[in-house]
């Protein structure tokens, strides 16, 4: 009989490049409609067959089955056995596909494919863990004519064809025959009669009949077991006594004449225990509209409820806080009688984050909130506090983490790493890889944490299956840590579900029977504390320590939708501002009371736009459809409430700032009106500020109160525009709007040689009449230069990058990039605004094939530049991004560093950088940094949060940033995701920058006044203003004093800033933060206010030690980049 192959599809070498969608996955469900029909002989494996074999874990397609039929037509029925072979490139990596194949709908059988590698193998097949599937068929299956063989993946997510082949004319043996012998020793352990013993699992194809064979180990022990092989694939283990150290061991098979062997390597394995946290992932939206996902979340927790009262070995795990706010909003008395209870008993875990945050886009004040609110919920049910957060699908997050984790009572910190669009494993220290360690906070703060590839493990290991299914999934898990420096006997199975998927309570019966099958590996059902707390316990001193910042991989895709981004950046800060001039009202006019459920309601629109699911999974694949249009328009939303709530909020607290200003005061001179000033921050700030005119056919000046001084002014049609100088912090100052002439002053801005030439306020200026960018910037006496020509670019010059569809600008795994760099190369100019105290110019620039854009270049009497660039965009879903170019000049190259802004934290980049943080792209509070010593630049940047240095994103994703050349790039949008974020934007994009060019070096407390004063003074994205001046209060009396500061703080080198102010539980809430590096001595004093107590607290508002109150104030010693709560009643 001859062995002959009846058709082969592909080629067996590792690679599917052969096949259709090759890389392009998501495009399945618009070039397979009708899934797949291969016909042997006329079909094409490059058009007709997939690639990947989606299953119903995959969203992207359809969330049902697919099966795959390929048809080939037979003359005879050949003779001897069939042998179908399927060589896989991969596997999913945590929800692994269960393959049926089905022949002629007369014989089918199932396999439970194993674990592959991760999602690098949907776009580089050299990142697929490869596997081979072979089995023997009856002839008698096959018929004449036609035939079908038909593929689908029951259960699980997607798998990627290498080769397919059907073979025939093999011959099966009349006698049990074993092939492929092979043994090894395994993790799993049994006790028997008392005595612990370990497993050595065997693997064998009979080629023959069904037998009996006498099974044993040479080596150790004397014991043999009887075991019956069945024809194919067999699988058994024998027990073994537990080895100690490594050694050659023999396994026998025995049966009538017959005898097969092989040697194997015994090896001694650690006695492991798998802490699984079982959880549903909470996207808010993704895989459905958002308020069916709220639905989901609340059938699950009361699902959870339910069989807790069931199964007392049951546990369960809200993933993030806001599943147990949704729930006590939908089940008060639910939440009361059962949640509370279960969460104080531990049998649900309750977490530390609110949602799961892309922590680089929000404040510091927002961080606050996002980690508070779940130890307030805590308290109210009776439970000290929650110790352990779960940040899931997020795959890095910002360095000041750890400081709002353990300031907030949190001592645990688990971050479930997606690394689709983050290649953070790829340059981690393995160490850092789903292993625990103590992670410091730039400030030094500490907690326990553990990065693990990924999130579902009940889904992943198979906790709802059999126990064999468990124990395919299992050991090769295991392998994983058994093969390196491990610190520990403990890992962690982060989470049970995947996005927004239902509980499945069955995983906490499959876990006992599994503990009663085997000793070791021990499953623990847990809340997510219990695993770190057992390993605190035991190994807390085997641990590495990593100081520093993960950087921001997802922060990238906000930039889809600059619009929105920049609002709530806005919304923010005028929420920031409202709270603590509410808060420090509420002390001096005990009338009013302090709005505390609106100001929640506004943070909750800000936390719910920051949060990381941005949109449908199918916004990319399907701008159009349905679920994408509407899960945006839920999303959009919270950005434009987040701005209403923040200016009614803002309303509110300036008529409160309008009565307090009157609560004491004087008769102001006649025919003059009273105009006030309120600073917001800790520092004296000279503000400018504008007074709507009484009567704008007359002439008016302003009037210093304290002294009298006239002061500069500049006519704005019916506003006088001036500068109010050193304003008091936290406070205001007066001034008086008379008739009559003011100073005369000349205008600050001349022109030099030509159109393109400028001076003014210190200032030299000179634009390229291409481009519109400033080539050349001088300032001071010392005439040096700040733009680096060399670079090719001018400071605020604009880039559009057009291309990058398929390569590593979208996944690092992909092609080359591929894509062309568009300027502006025709531009104008004129002046539209020249005073004494502001000049404006006004370019247009414009050119092929990128977006016209109008830029303002504000010029102040103090040396400020400002630039506020409004883009005119046309959508397209082409792949593209924009970045406006900043490349300084410095003395001193080499000695170059660069500084970012994070909530609550400067970082200083790739100095501070963990292995495997970001460094293609950085996000920034309020502004950006370069200095070489000698020099320093500011870059703030209001409106878009993203930076990149050296260069523009090239799709590089480095694991270490080379030395600094002095140039930022604000990167202010792109599309390059193909899931989650928007595929195209378009409108008016506001886009402002402003400029701090200073001798001298790098000033913490300096570039934090700077870049919170700019968002202070941004420019509305909705209602982009140039040279914005702060509307002043007018009034009819005068405050007595004429200046106060109600709240100052002073520091050696002023360090120590006020961040936020806020009341709570009949106490004035205060955050102090020192920007500085070393423990600081900070006096905190009131204007007229004198407090009972002063107490130190935490971020939640816990109240610590006493503070001693004098005469001057309270004392308080603040330690370097640190943030420290007072409580004040």
């Amino acid at each position: 009989m001859k062995q002959t192959f009846l058709w082969q599809i592909g080629v067996a070498d590792g690679d599917y490049r052969e096949f259709a969608l090759s890389g392009r996955h998501t495009e399945y469900l618009r070039l397979f409609p009708d899934d797949v029909q291969f016909r042997v002989g006329q079909s094409d494996p490059g058009r007709n067959w997939s690639y990947i074999h989606p299953g119903p874990a995959d969203i992207w397609a359809g969330s049902h089955q697919h099966p795959f039929r390929i048809l080939f037509p037979l003359n005879e029925v050949p003779e001897g056995v069939c042998r179908f072979t399927l060589h896989l490139v991969n596997t999913h990596y945590s929800v692994p596909p269960l393959l049926e194949v089905r022949i002629n709908d007369r014989y089918s059988c199932r396999f439970r494919l194993p674990v592959g590698g991760n999602d690098a193998s949907l776009t580089d097949p050299k990142a697929g863990r490869r596997y081979t599937l072979s089995f023997l068929f009856s002839r008698n299956h096959l018929q004449v004519g036609e035939n079908v063989i038909t593929l689908t993946v029951l259960e699980g997510s997607w798998l990627l064809y290498d080769a397919l082949a059907l073979e025939a004319g093999l011959t099966l043996p009349e006698l049990p025959n074993v092939t492929d012998l092979t043994a090894e020793t395994t993790m799993l352990f049994r006790r028997v009669n008392g005595d612990l013993k370990q497993a050595v699992r065997v693997r064998l194809n009979n080629t023959g009949l069904e037998g009996e064979v006498e099974a044993g180990v040479e080596g150790i022990g004397n014991s043999t077991q009887r075991i019956t092989l069945k024809p194919g694939e067999n699988a058994f283990y024998l027990l073994i006594p537990p080895l100690e150290r490594p050694q050659k061991l023999r396994l026998f098979l025995r049966t009538a004449g017959k005898e097969w062997n092989t040697e194997f390597e015994g090896r001694p394995e650690r006695q492991w225990k798998v802490f699984v946290a079982p959880s549903s992932h909470t996207d808010i939206g993704y895989t459905d509209w958002q308020e069916r996902v709220f639905q989901r979340h609340n059938e699950n927790t009361l699902l959870a409820c339910r069989v807790c009262d069931e199964n007392l070995h049951f546990k369960w795990n809200l993933e993030v806080a806001y599943q147990a706010f949704l729930f006590r909003q939908k089940y008060p008395l639910v939440f009361r009688q059962k949640l509370a209870p279960r969460i104080c008993e531990g049998r649900i875990g309750l977490q530390g984050l609110y949602l799961n945050m892309l922590t680089g886009l929000c404040s510091g004040e927002e961080m606050v909130r996002v980690v508070t609110r779940a130890q307030t919920l805590a308290r109210s049910c009776g439970l000290g506090a929650v110790h352990a957060a779960n940040l899931t699908d997020v795959p890095t997050s910002v360095g000041t983490l750890p400081m709002f984790l353990a300031q907030a009572g949190v001592r645990y910190f688990a971050e479930a790493v997606n690394l689709y669009h983050a290649p953070v494993f790829s340059h981690a220290d393995p160490r850092l890889v789903q292993s625990p360690f103590w992670w410091e906070g730039l400030d030094g703060s500490r907690v326990l944490a553990i990065l693990t590839n990924s999130y579902g493990y009940v889904r992943r290991l198979s906790l709802t299956g059999t126990l064999e299914e468990v124990e395919a999934q299992i050991l090769p898990y295991l392998r994983e840590f058994a093969g390196r420096d491990y610190p520990c006997d403990a890992v962690y199975a982060y989470g049970g579900f995947f996005d927004n998927e239902p509980l499945d309570p069955r995983y906490a019966e499959v876990i006992a029977q599994w503990n009663s099958r085997w000793e070791y590996p021990q499953i623990v059902l847990c809340t997510v504390d219990e695993f770190f707390r057992y390993v605190e316990k035991g190994f807390s001193k085997r641990l590495p320590v990593f100081r520093g910042d993960f950087g921001v991989y997802w922060e990238d895709g906000a930039a889809s939708t600059a619009h929105e981004t920049a609002l709530v950046r806005w919304a923010k800060r005028k929420l920031e501002t409202a709270e603590q001039w509410l808060a420090l009202a509420n002390l001096h006019l005990p009338a009013h009371t302090f709005p505390i459920g609106d100001i929640h309601n506004a943070w909750e629109e800000v936390i719910f736009f920051d949060e990381h699911t941005w949109g449908a999974w199918c916004s990319v694949s399907e701008p159009e459809s349905e679920q994408t249009k509407h899960q945006w328009e839920f999303k959009a939303a919270y950005a434009r409430r987040a701005a209403e709530k923040a200016e009614s909020l803002e309303r509110r607290a300036q008529q409160r700032l309008c009565s307090l200003a009157q609560t004491r005061t004087t008769a102001p001179p006649s025919s003059a009106q009273v105009v006030v000033v309120w600073n917001e921050f800790s520092w004296h700030r000279d503000i400018a500020a504008e007074a709507t005119l009484p009567d704008a056919t007359r002439s008016w000046r302003i009037r210093e109160a304290r002294t009298g001084r006239l002061l500069p002014v500049q006519r704005r049609g019916n506003r006088l525009l001036f500068l109010a100088e050193q304003v008091p912090p936290v406070g205001y100052a007066s001034f008086l709007l008379e008739p009559g002439e003011p100073p005369s002053a000349s205008p600050l801005l001349r022109r030099g040689g030509d159109e393109w030439t400028w001076e003014g306020a210190g200032l030299r200026l000179r634009f390229d009449p291409g481009t519109g960018a400033v080539v050349s910037l001088r300032r001071g006496s010392s005439g040096k230069e700040w733009v680096n020509t060399q670079s090719g670019y001018g400071l605020n010059q604009f880039l559009y990058v057009m291309g990058g569809e398929g390569t590593r600008l979208m996944h690092p795994h992909l092609a080359e990039p591929r894509f062309e760099v568009f300027t502006h190369n025709r531009a104008s100019i004129e002046v539209v605004e020249n005073g004494s105290l502001c000049a404006v110019l006004h370019l247009r620039r414009s050119g092929q094939n990128l977006p016209p854009l109008d830029t303002w270049v504000v010029m102040w009497r103090d040396g400020r530049l400002e630039f506020l660039n409004v883009l005119h965009k046309e959508a397209t879903l082409a792949k593209e991004a924009g970045y406006f170019a900043f490349p300084f000049l410095f003395a001193d190259p080499k000695g170059i560093r660069g500084f970012v802004e994070q909530p609550y934290g400067i970082l200083q980049v790739e100095a501070e950088q963990l292995p495997g943080g970001c460094r293609e792209w950085y996000t920034t509070h309020s502004f950006a940094a370069l200095s070489d010593g000698r020099y320093t630049a500011h870059l703030a940047t209001p409106h878009a949060p993203l930076v990149t240095f050296n260069d523009f994103f090239k799709g590089l994703w480095r694991g270490k940033l080379e030395a600094l050349n002095g140039s930022v790039f604000a990167y202010v949008f792109n599309n390059y995701w193909d899931t989650n974020y928007k595929a195209s934007q378009g409108g008016d994009l506001v886009f402002g920058f402003s400029l701090n060019l200073l001798e001298g070096d790098f000033d913490p407390a300096v570039a934090t006044h700077f870049g919170w004063e700019r968002l202070a003074e941004m420019s509305d994205p909705r209602r982009p203003a140039y040279g914005q001046a702060r509307q002043a209060n007018i009034q009819t009396r005068l405050p007595a004093p004429p200046a106060l500061s109600l709240l100052q703080v002073s520091s050696p080198d002023g360090v120590v800033v006020v961040g936020g102010v806020t009341w709570e539980d009949d106490r004035l809430l205060i955050r102090l933060y020192n920007t500085g590096r070393k423990h600081t001595r900070a006096r905190l004093a009131f204007g007229r206010w004198a407090p009972r107590e002063a107490r130190q607290a935490d971020l939640t508002g816990r109240l610590q030690k006493n503070l001693p109150l004098h005469p001057a104030g309270v004392d308080v010693t603040v330690p370097g980049r640190r943030v420290v709560t007072l409580a004040m009643r």
